[in-house]
């Protein structure tokens, strides 16, 4: 930890945080409004269902009345266009996409603003079992 701006002393000395970071009352709110607009910046979008659920992909010649299984459901030729829904979590996400290309890209974007650890693949999150079925 590096001391603020402003602050010089002459001989090593230990400082102590009155406060943690993460005890901060707005922290989260700060972390949510930072990653929602780094998120937003990669071209991701909110879904108007649950702010938590961020989707990629045209949803042009989709069915606006569910836009996240529309979404999935949806044809694509490219595996450039392959849709891709993130779930976010206080500071964990899944990353969902039929193209492992997308995914990655998405990973190497987010590596590089984040320092994060790849845990995959998932088989339970928030108590929730996950099957992977790839046909």
């Amino acid at each position: 930890m590096a001391l603020p701006q402003g602050i010089e002393v002459d001989k090593p000395q230990v400082c102590k945080l009155r406060k943690s970071l993460y005890g901060l009352k707005q922290a989260s709110c700060l972390w949510y409004e930072h990653i929602d607009y780094f998120l937003r910046s990669l071209g991701l979008q909110r879904c108007e269902y649950d702010p938590n659920v961020y989707l990629l992909a045209s949803t042009t010649s989709t069915d606006r009345t569910d836009p996240p299984l529309a979404i999935w459901n949806s044809k694509r030729s490219a595996q450039n266009d392959a849709p891709i829904i993130l779930l976010l979590y206080v500071d964990d996400m899944l990353l969902f996409s039929p193209s492992a290309n997308r995914v990655t890209t998405i990973k190497h974007l987010l590596r590089t603003k984040y320092k994060m650890t790849d845990l995959s693949p998932v088989y339970c999150f928030l108590s929730m079992e996950i099957e992977c079925n790839r046909s």
